[in-house]
């Protein structure tokens, strides 16, 4: 069943339901009101056919009743026999008998006890009879008095067919509002629907759903489109990583296979010649494995399943610039003050080792790598190249972190590019930034800062 099926069906059926509640309780009500003046009209006709005025002993047999033509009048004895009636005789029930037969019946003036009064609906032949019995004081034991429901019943009827004819009208009008309103809304679906089903089939990311209004159906388009655009990006971005990757592996490809060359004549070499054919192979096989690792890194953009916790930036910072010096003879000069942050920890020292193994990578002055932790900021800053050699200007220093770009100056070093990338995205997932800057003298200053601890 449709989604449009769906809403025509529980509209139809909430109307309905909510037309015959709302009918069948004012069918009640009138029932009730139409059947409470009748029991008036009933009680109104006893004491017009035994005046308050008259004896309980003026109430005999023999003694005409005195009721309007539409009602009809009987009296019982004490055993609950007819002993007279103004036309057909009307049903009598064991509650009549037991009522007429009450040795504790109305004494003095007044021989009606309307309080002890029956009132009931009954059937004498094919006509419905409200009929009222009122005990009474004296040779007679009760009376009784009815009065057709034929009227009574003809409008109720009447009201039935009102109700029923109203609910058909309200159900089918439900049916073209649910019919105009489920159109509304389902167009807009099939249309996202029809987008999904062609970016499925064709792979097209360019296709856009058209977007009507403010609700929830246009915010689902919007939120589509979004999600397009999104996709669309992410596969430009992964074609782009694609070239680059490619681009920065022709060349230590190309040089393992001049190598590789190299050493089919492996006999005819000379013994340095020999070790630096090797040298170089096991570089270039480093650089490329660095270079793989770093591409399917950046490739996967995903977070690590690492907590974040409470930590200290400059014990951090400590831990990575000790093992830094343990195997390297350049000197590394750290000076930190507290700095406590929310982050993760791997992540974290991931970034600090990069940004010192590029310092340490493009800096060949033989002078001391600076690294300095404020104020929840870590900074390197060397006495390499900068970047004024390279093709930025000091406002343009932000592409740096693109992802394999690398200065004129830094082209011919080993490296993939990559490592600043990775710096910036852990970063910014961490809600902090990054800056590079030149350094005043000469060198680079590479820096990020993460957000302030959140109070508890």
């Amino acid at each position: 069943m449709s989604l449009r099926t769906k809403l025509i069906l529980v509209l139809v059926g909430c109307t309905t339901v909510a037309s015959l509640l709302v009918g069948t309780l004012s069918y009640r009500a009138t029932q009730g009101r139409l059947l409470a003046e009748v029991d008036d009209s009933l009680t109104v006709a006893l004491r017009t056919a035994i005046p308050r005025d008259a004896g309980f002993r003026g109430v005999s047999p023999a003694r005409p009743l005195r009721t309007p033509g539409f009602v009809e009048s009987q009296l019982l004895d004490s055993n609950g026999g007819i002993v007279a009636s103004s036309g057909d005789q009307l049903p009598v029930s064991r509650e009549d008998v037991e009522l007429a037969s009450d040795p504790d019946g109305p004494t003095g003036k007044d021989p009606l006890d309307l309080g002890a009064a029956l009132v009931r609906t009954d059937k004498s032949g094919d006509e419905t009879l409200r009929v009222m019995t009122a005990p009474l004081d004296g040779p007679v034991g009760a009376i009784q008095v009815a009065r057709s429901l034929g009227e009574t019943e003809r409008v109720l009827a009447a009201l039935r067919g009102q109700v029923l004819g109203l609910t058909l009208v309200v159900a089918a009008i439900a049916a073209a509002v649910g019919w105009f309103v489920s159109v509304r809304i389902t167009s807009r679906l099939e249309r996202v629907t029809d987008a999904a089903e062609d970016v499925a089939q064709t792979g097209d990311l360019e296709v856009k759903v058209p977007v009507e209004g403010s609700d929830e159906s246009a915010r689902l388009g919007t939120a589509f489109n979004r999600m397009l655009d999104a996709l669309a990006s992410s596969r430009a971005d992964q074609h782009r990583l694609v070239e680059d990757a490619g681009h920065e592996l022709r060349t230590p490809m190309t040089s393992l296979r001049t190598n590789l060359y190299a050493l089919r004549s492996f006999d005819s070499l000379s013994e340095s010649q020999r070790s630096r054919v090797l040298s170089d192979i096991e570089s270039e096989s480093a650089e490329m494995s660095r270079l793989v690792e770093e591409v399917m890194e950046v490739a996967t953009e995903s977070l690590r399943n690492e907590p974040e916790v409470s930590l200290d930036l400059s014990e951090l910072v400590s831990s990575v610039v000790q093992r830094f010096q343990g195997r390297t003879d350049r000197q590394l000069t750290l000076s930190a003050e507290p700095s406590w942050v929310i982050g993760r920890a791997d992540s974290l020292r991931r970034a600090v080792s990069n940004l010192i193994d590029n310092a340490l990578k493009f800096d060949q002055s033989g002078t001391p790598v600076e690294i300095s932790v404020r104020q929840r900021t870590v900074s390197v800053a060397d006495r390499g190249p900068g970047f004024h050699n390279g093709d930025l200007s000091s406002a343009d220093l932000s592409k740096v972190f693109e992802r394999f770009y690398r200065t004129d100056a830094a082209r011919s070093e080993s490296g993939s590019g990559l490592g600043l990338s990775i710096v910036q995205r852990i970063v910014e997932e961490h809600g902090g930034s990054v800056v590079a800057e030149n350094r005043e003298g000469g060198g680079a200053v590479v820096a990020f800062t993460l957000p302030v601890l959140p109070e508890n």
